[in-house]
């Protein structure tokens, strides 16, 4: 089914949008905002709808959905961490970051990992046990979003590729997986490899 949808709050700019369970969510804004807002595209006329706000206001947050619950972390100059309940419908705040990352963020085995941005970092989260590990930074920045394969996290640009081995904690260059140096055909890939 083909549909027009407002993809985003015209009033939230500098939000993250995410799909989780049928809906797409808008976190934060710009300025920085505490807003969430859903989109429910199972209803016949979806419209935007506020959900129970963040703790923190952010601009342009890290999104990460682990287990049963979304997790939101600050960006730029925010090192905030904030994990929502949907059971429950609540936000509570956890350990800060290490460091500030504007690059991104994403799920593999019983950890999130936030990486890449300007900072080049690589942090790991144990959300079980709300622990931050500081871990081998990538060679290069990185802003787009992270592929997990093969039990690895692929992060690229135009220009370079690499592969972090959480198990080693180390980066690798693949740079043999940019296809002919194209990073629209490399975007591609990346989703289809999920």
């Amino acid at each position: 089914r083909v549909t027009t949808l407002p993809w985003r709050p015209v009033y939230l700019d500098g939000s993250t949008l995410v799909f989780i369970d049928g809906k797409i969510f808008a976190f934060g804004g710009d300025p920085a905002s505490k807003s969430v807002k859903s989109i429910n595209l199972k209803e016949s006329n979806p419209e935007w709808k506020s959900e129970q706000e963040m703790l923190h206001e952010l601009v342009d947050p890290l999104i990460v959905q682990f287990a049963s619950k979304v997790y939101a972390f600050g960006r730029w100059n925010t090192m905030v961490t904030q994990e929502f309940d949907p059971a429950l419908n609540k936000w509570r705040m956890r350990s800060q970051m290490p460091g500030c990352c504007c690059g991104s963020a994403v799920a593999l085995g019983d950890n999130i990992y936030v990486v890449g941005g300007s900072q080049r970092v690589c942090f790991s989260y144990d959300p079980e046990n709300d622990e931050w590990e500081v871990l081998s930074k990538p060679t290069h920045e990185y802003y787009t979003n992270p592929t997990v394969w093969k039990g690895k996290i692929l992060l690229w640009n135009t220009e370079h590729v690499e592969e972090y081995d959480p198990v080693d904690d180390c980066w690798s260059n693949r740079d043999e997986l940019l296809p002919d140096g194209d990073i629209n055909r490399m975007y591609l890939y990346g989703s289809c490899s999920l």
